[in-house]
């Protein structure tokens, strides 16, 4: 099965840029591409199978949100099959990676004559961060994309949500991504 970019879609067209866009070193110290300007989308990563980006604009959570879309305009997880789930984990360990690096620890230390703050990059546990699809026919309000698979990883607690927001992310349409590799084998 052939997917192939529809032409109109937000998500097709964010691919599309970071595939013109200059690729620069991902470093753990530099994951992400240069921005030409606040209303694109904050790049982090590009290959065959995913662009990922920071959801700046509504994110979930202020410590972290990202998305990580398929370049293929996939429709939905129900395309889904077990050939798939190589590309599921790799979903699972970028998300992990480009948390990890979004999410500086802030460490205080003493000195004779004074207190410094240090901050450095931390790892994440597992426990603080959610990777998953939001599933038919519950959509993000804020984020205009209905038929292109994409996955929301963000870190916890979801401090920006709203309790309408809360719905596309509660247990009611929320598809952990662990779930999902789980029923597909």
């Amino acid at each position: 099965m052939t997917f192939a970019p529809k032409p109109g879609c937000p998500m097709c067209g964010i691919v599309s840029q970071a595939q013109r866009r200059q690729y620069i070193d991902l470093t753990p110290s530099s994951p992400t591409f240069p921005s030409s300007s606040p209303s694109q989308p904050d790049i982090l990563w590009h290959d065959k199978n995913f662009t990922v980006y920071r959801e700046r604009t509504n994110p979930v959570s202020s410590k972290g949100h990202i998305i990580i879309a398929f370049n293929l305009h996939v429709p939905s997880i129900y395309s889904l099959s077990s050939s798939d789930l190589p590309l599921l984990s790799f979903v699972r360990d970028i998300a992990c990676k480009l948390l990890n690096s979004l999410s500086p620890l802030e460490a205080h230390v003493a000195t004779p004559t004074s207190a410094v703050t240090l901050t450095e990059q931390a790892p994440i546990r597992a426990s603080d961060f959610t990777i998953g699809f939001i599933t038919p026919p519950f959509r993000d309000p804020r984020i205009p994309v209905t038929d292109h698979l994409h996955a929301h990883a963000f870190i916890t607690p979801t401090d920006q949500l709203g309790w309408f927001r809360g719905l596309s992310y509660s247990s009611l349409a929320w598809y952990d991504i662990d779930d999902l590799m789980a029923e597909i084998r």
